[in-house]
């Protein structure tokens, strides 16, 4: 009985306003229309919130944030997808000024022709936000939406909007027309809006909706049952898995690669490194056994054991024959050379002769021995790089150093 005379007070007052937002004013929008109902003109998409209005409640839910199929695309509302929404609200607001009378409410989503026969709103919604939880407006009632709001006739509010693509079959709200308030929400397992069940009497089945938009995103025929999703749904699962565990192992591969690229770049760094140490100690060792070869020489020239013309040759055979190092001192004289005295008046000292110098240094030499353990090259070099021993150095090679 209450529902009759509700339904009597809505029909039999004098219409007032028609819908806020004009239909010129929507063509501008260029919007894509649908509608969830047959009664209503082919441009509209209802949404509806199960979530109560409660009684004397200012600011309110008018949709969580969701996704639900619909037979126009997959409604998408979300803080992105409802900003233009929110945006063209707004200016609507601002354009009328001190004459803005909000969006209707009505009790359920009546036609065009019925609202000019006469259904009255209940209320208005004078303001909207984009919310952390959801879609809210702050609506405005009067007293026919005070007594619903009291005795809870129709407590969902279902959003009746214009609606844009955004791609891949989904849509987005572009412009609200109007709220509807119904009694009964038709979904029960996806928090979506949709329009109430005595309302939708001549719908296809919610439930076949569902299943039919979520075949159709799997891949499935429309006939597909519960069943046959769950399958299609668990083998996208296991290939994820598979994908996931062919992509980890793929990383350790590259990490694995990496550390070993590291490794050679490494170790070659440290073989050059190793190589051009060995090649100076190289090139060291050699200028030092020519030296010793040369002094040899000079030694076995000045003891009169072999002539200046064989000085050359001996040191080449002394540069690649060992054994000649022994040789070259057990050779017989063959010359009578009489030794170069040091001039010792002379300031600067600096002719030596060079039999003296060669037989100094090479019982410097001898001496120095001991202290490298009979290494001949260690000793060598100690005598000959010390700077006390230039002179005799340079008498040994036939030079002479300027004061």
């Amino acid at each position: 009985m209450r529902y009759l005379l509700l339904f009597l007070r809505f029909f039999l007052s004098a219409p007032r306003h028609a819908s806020l937002v004009q239909r010129a004013a929507i063509a501008d929008y260029r919007s894509l229309m649908a509608l969830n109902e047959a009664s209503q003109p082919p441009e509209l998409m209802l949404c509806i919130n199960q979530q109560p209005w409660k009684e004397g409640e200012d600011w309110v839910m008018l949709s969580n944030w969701t996704e639900a199929p619909a037979k126009q695309g997959l409604q998408v509302i979300n803080a992105q997808t409802v900003a233009p929404l929110v945006e063209n609200f707004r200016q609507a607001k601002t354009k009328a000024g001190a004459n803005w009378r909000g969006v209707p409410i009505y009790v359920g989503h009546p036609t065009r022709d019925e609202i000019k026969a006469g259904v009255k709103p209940i209320g208005r919604a004078m303001d909207m936000q984009a919310r952390n939880d959801g879609l809210y407006v702050q609506r405005k009632l009067n007293t026919l939406g005070v007594e619903n709001d009291k005795e809870g006739f129709f407590p969902f509010p279902s959003a009746g909007w214009y609606v844009e693509p955004i791609g891949n079959g989904r849509v987005r709200p572009d412009v609200l027309d109007h709220i509807g308030m119904v009694e009964h929400p038709n979904i029960s397992a996806v928090p979506a809006w949709t329009n109430s069940q005595e309302e939708n009497q001549n719908q296809d089945n919610p439930d076949d909706m569902n299943t039919k938009a979520i075949a159709a995103l799997l891949g499935l025929p429309e006939t597909a049952v519960q069943s046959d999703l769950e399958g299609a749904i668990k083998a996208l699962q296991a290939k994820a898995g598979k994908a996931d565990t062919a992509d980890a192992a793929c990383n350790a591969a590259v990490a694995e690669r990496d550390a070993a690229k590291v490794l050679v770049t490494n170790e070659k760094t440290r073989a050059d490194a190793e190589k051009q140490r060995a090649d100076g100690l190289d090139t060291a060792l050699n200028a030092e056994k020519t030296a010793k070869h040369k002094l040899m020489a000079s030694m076995a020239l000045n003891e009169g054991r072999i002539s200046k013309a064989e000085e050359e040759t001996w040191i080449g055979k002394l540069a690649t024959n060992a054994a000649a190092e022994e040789e070259i001192t057990k050779l017989p004289k063959k010359f009578n050379r009489q030794s170069l005295a040091l001039n010792r008046g002379q300031k600067d000292e600096t002719m030596l002769a060079r039999n003296e110098a060669n037989s100094k240094l090479q019982d410097m030499v001898n001496n120095e021995l001991p202290k490298h353990r009979g290494d001949v090259v260690k000793a060598f070099r100690a005598v000959t790089t010390n700077p006390a021993n230039r002179k005799l150095v340079l008498a040994a090679n036939g030079e002479t150093e300027e004061a």
